[in-house]
């Protein structure tokens, strides 16, 4: 019997970033929610055939989303999502009262109606620090009740063979009685190599002309030359749904991006 694969809703969606690695890691993309309109048409490109919702989330239920989507509550899996970190970033101002902060909060009201059998938040490491505690705090005691919440989860991106040392905090609750137990170790890869810029960039064009001003300039020829595992997923691993028709084609027949 084929396993019925696991559906999620992705808040906070933009561009698609997030929805990418989870349509790798085998689940369906059931719905997104995105605010921002250049996110949005970008977001429709990347992922031409999974629902999206233009819809500011500080408005909505979860209920309320789970029916936009035409799903019952009991036919989400799972929801994803990175709230905006511009309040808790360190290269920002770090200010507590930034109301983009309380999008953190939302997104756990939103799980707690929804009810989903897990949830992923993903924010910047500056949300660790002590003064925002109380927000961390308020959010998480949205679903404390319902979900065994792991403590957060701190990984880079070089630990996944991605060519950036970027760091990123991760928040996961799940159900219980619908899960086995899942601890913060499961989260991290035992065997990832180091994949370095300059091999990822190899068989990029070297020159870029300033007069490159039609949308038909941007596509150029490159090699193929990325090896290994990153490579596999530079250049294949595209799930179905995902992408831009004409795009795919013109990488896969012209080597073209």
């Amino acid at each position: 019997m084929k396993k019925r694969r696991l559906k999620i809703i992705d808040l906070f969606s933009g561009a698609g970033g997030f929805g990418l690695g989870a349509k790798r890691a085998g689940f369906d993309i059931a719905g997104s929610v995105e605010i921002d309109p250049q996110a949005v048409s970008v977001h429709e490109q990347n992922f031409p055939k999974s629902p999206l919702w233009e819809k500011d989330i500080s408005t909505i239920s979860g209920t309320e989303m789970v029916q936009a989507f035409g799903l019952k509550v009991s036919e989400v899996d799972g929801i994803i999502g990175g709230p905006p970190c511009q309040g808790f970033s360190h290269i920002g101002h770090r200010d507590t009262d930034d109301p983009r902060n309380q999008l953190f909060i939302h997104f756990f009201e939103i799980v707690d109606d929804a009810t989903p059998k897990f949830f992923l938040a993903e924010n910047v490491p500056g949300i660790l620090s002590k003064k925002n505690a109380q927000i961390i705090e308020q959010a998480l005691s949205q679903v404390a009740r319902k979900y065994e919440i792991l403590p957060p989860i701190k990984l880079v991106a070089t630990q996944f063979g991605v060519p950036t040392t970027r760091e990123r905090v991760f928040f996961f609750g799940y159900l219980k009685d619908q899960m086995r137990p899942i601890r913060t170790t499961d989260f991290v890869p035992k065997n990832a190599k180091p994949v370095y810029v300059q091999d990822a960039l190899k068989g990029l064009p070297k020159k870029i002309d300033p007069f490159w001003l039609r949308e038909e300039d941007g596509w150029k020829k490159i090699k193929k030359v990325v090896e290994g595992v990153f490579g596999k997923n530079l250049y294949g691993r595209i799930p179905d749904g995902v992408g831009h028709k004409e795009a795919i084609i013109r990488l896969k027949e012209k080597s073209e991006v």
